[in-house]
């Protein structure tokens, strides 16, 4: 029988099993982080007003393949469909987890609801955090902003962390419509 601590399991035995994560090239890293921002723009060229998870999948696709896919708009009144399991982590499990350069994961932080409703602001919000030469970077391609995850956790006013392993590939629901929409 196995036990969650972190993000992590326990077996048993009592040895911790991390998540695996995913790992990208330098070059694919340092064009998400390059101060023009022209990757983080390609990726989201048309930004929506909810569109994060669609953005944390277009940058999980460049890293993993280093093709650009844009990410859809969204309008709003568009939510995402995903198969991802989301498990709580932390910033200390997410830097042993991420221990190696290029090491990176999707993430979802999440706000007190009555703080985001005061803040204007939707109770979760998608990014990927990466390991940049031993420094984990939140990269938001929703914002267009690259900060340390410390940096993420404050001024997005996030409470909690959880992240997910594997692909993330969101697919726009449109509840009105009564079905998934074709991507962007």
């Amino acid at each position: 029988m196995e036990s969650s601590f972190e993000g992590a399991s326990v077996s048993k035995q009592g040895r911790v099993r991390t998540p695996p994560a995913a790992h990208a090239t330098r070059e694919r890293v340092a064009a998400l982080l390059d101060p023009s921002g022209a990757e983080l723009r390609a990726l989201n060229p048309n930004p929506g007003p909810q569109n994060c998870p669609s953005t944390a999948g277009a940058v999980d696709h460049f890293l993993r393949t280093g093709e650009t896919r844009p990410a859809d708009r969204g309008d709003g009144l568009v939510d995402y469909r995903f198969s991802n399991r989301f498990t709580d982590t932390s910033e200390r499990a997410l830097r042993r987890e991420l221990s190696h350069d290029g090491d990176y994961a999707v993430v979802r932080g999440l706000r007190d609801p009555a703080r985001a409703e005061a803040s204007g602001l939707t109770t979760e919000h998608y990014f990927v955090v990466v390991n940049d030469r031993g420094t984990l970077r939140a990269v938001d391609a929703y914002t267009g902003s690259v900060s340390t995850l410390p940096e993420m956790m404050r001024d997005g006013e996030l409470d909690r962390l959880q992240r997910t392993t594997g692909e993330f590939n969101p697919t726009p629901h449109d509840p009105l419509a009564g079905g998934d929409m074709p991507p962007m």
